[in-house]
Order: structure tokens, then C-alpha cells, then sequence
């Protein structure tokens, strides 16, 4: 419903003072306006405008001429409807619709915003073109890490492609032979902690520690084998071979791998 800035202010005023008697206006089907209070019309006639009389009598009046000249007491300064009818002439009236307001407001804010920045092009401070220089230096350095490592990759990806094939030909030609894995053998070089480095504190220290770790490897890798035992080879590619060596009686389970003509001890 398009309203007018008088009626807005008439309707405010209203639910201001007596905020419980559901003030509202409306547009009737010939175009005016009415105002109810809880949904019942105080007039049969519709008005040009509702207009709050703030600078005369402090009523709300119903406008029947653009000038104010004749307008209807529909509810008194203390808020209560008016009975009968009941004219007077409001002089400080001026019609004025609630849409024009706002785009009288909308292109005052506009030209605010572009005199505001229009006005506000100053020239920079010595602090602020430094600051701008360390930010734009900042930026290139991030750009010239960014092109560095896609440089780099671009090299190591080079690099790959050249140096795989030759690891491969040096598997094939250093891959040690199935037949030459010998389990008991490297069972016993497992148990008598011979892949484990000189610092680890399970590493045999001096000749009778050793002699005593040989002794104990044979014994016990003979008595684990001897119910059986079961070894799976794997090629891979023909460059390495898998190892998988399985000893129930103990419930355990060893890896190597066969590679540059030895069998590395892999885990259990």
C-alpha cells in the first residue's frame, strides 16, 4: 500500500499513546485512505491523506484538500476518536508520498558518497608508500617461490624419468638367484640380532656375547624347523624377490628382500 510521510507519522503517534487499540490505515477501493482503530473505520469518508496535527492541536486529522485548507478531527490529542464531524484547517501541512521521500534520501546519500570520494583522493604518506613497497615485495618473493618449486619439481620429475629405468636394469642385474636363499641361515642371522645396529642394546657385545648368540640362534632355529616350515618367494619384476618365511611351531613369521646380490632382513 503506497502510504505518505504524513500518514506514517500520524500512525506512529497513534501507537505511541495508545498502543493497544490496534491503529491501522488503509486504502479504499477509490483510492483515499482510512484510518481503524481495531479494524473499524472512523469515518465513512475517505480522506487525501491521515495527517498529525503536531504544531496546532495535536490531533489526527483526515486531509480532504492538498493544502490542508479542510481536514476532519477523526481522534483527539489525548487519543480518543472523535464523534461527528468536525473540520479544521492545518496549516503546516504539506503532501508528500513515502516513496518520494525515500529517493530524495537515496540520491542525497549518492551525491554524499561521491563528493565524500571525490574529496578523499589525497596523496600518500611516506609511511604508507614504505608499507606498499614491503607488501609488494612480499608478493614477489611468494611469486618467485611459487615459479622456484614449480621449477624444481619439473627437474626432480626429469631427473625420475631418467634414473628409474637404470635402477631398474641395475635390479635386474643385481637380483640374487632364488636358489640362494638359504632360510635356516638367514633365520639364524635374524635371531642372533645380526641386522640389528652396533648402538641397539640387543646387539651381541664382544666374542663371548657373540659365540653365546650363535650358539643360541642354531638351538632354537633347529628346534623351531624341525616340525617344518614353509618359505614363499615373490619376483618382482625380476629386479627384487619377496620373501616370506613362515615357522609355525614358534609363530613366527620373517620378510626379506633379494636385492643388489644380498637378502635383507625386512621385519617379522
Amino acid at each position: 500500500m503506497a502510504t505518505t510521510v504524513s500518514s506514517q507519522k500520524a500512525l506512529s503517534h497513534l501507537k505511541s499513546i495508545r498502543p493497544n487499540d490496534g491503529w491501522s490505515i488503509v486504502r479504499s477501493d477509490d483510492g483515499g485512505m482510512k484510518l481503524l482503530r481495531r479494524s473499524v473505520p472512523l469515518s465513512d469518508v475517505s480522506f487525501l491523506d491521515i495527517h498529525f496535527d503536531g504544531n496546532g492541536n495535536g490531533a489526527v486529522v483526515g486531509v480532504l484538500t492538498r493544502d490542508g485548507s479542510e481536514c476532519q478531527v477523526l481522534v483527539s490529542q489525548d487519543g480518543k476518536p472523535v464523534n461527528g464531524v468536525q473540520t479544521v484547517s492545518v496549516s503546516n501541512y504539506e503532501y508528500k508520498t513515502a516513496a518520494a521521500t525515500t529517493s530524495a534520501t537515496a540520491s542525497a546519500t549518492r551525491s554524499s558518497t561521491t563528493t565524500s570520494t571525490t574529496t578523499t583522493g589525497e596523496p600518500l604518506s611516506d609511511a604508507d608508500k614504505q608499507l606498499m613497497e614491503e607488501y609488494t615485495k612480499y608478493a614477489l618473493m611468494a611469486i618467485g617461490a611459487v615459479i622456484a618449486l614449480k621449477v624444481l619439481a619439473s627437474s626432480m620429475m626429469s631427473i625420475l624419468v631418467v634414473l628409474l629405468p637404470l635402477l631398474y636394469l641395475y635390479g635386474l642385474s643385481t637380483c640374487p638367484p632364488i636358489e640362494t636363499f638359504d632360510a635356516k641361515k638367514e633365520l639364524k642371522r635374524v635371531l642372533r640380532g645380526h641386522h640389528l645396529p652396533d648402538t641397539h642394546p640387543q646387539k651381541p657385545k664382544g666374542v663371548l656375547e657373540e659365540w653365546t648368540a650363535r650358539l643360541t640362534a642354531t638351538v632354537t632355529t633347529e628346534l623351531a624347523t624341525l616340525p617344518g616350515y614353509s618359505v614363499e618367494m615373490m619376483p618382482l619384476g625380476g629386479a627384487a624377490v619377496w620373501t616370506n618365511m613362515q615357522v609355525p611351531t614358534a609363530n613366527l613369521q620373517c620378510y626379506w628382500l633379494g636385492a643388489n646380490h644380498r637378502w635383507y632382513y625386512v621385519g617379522s
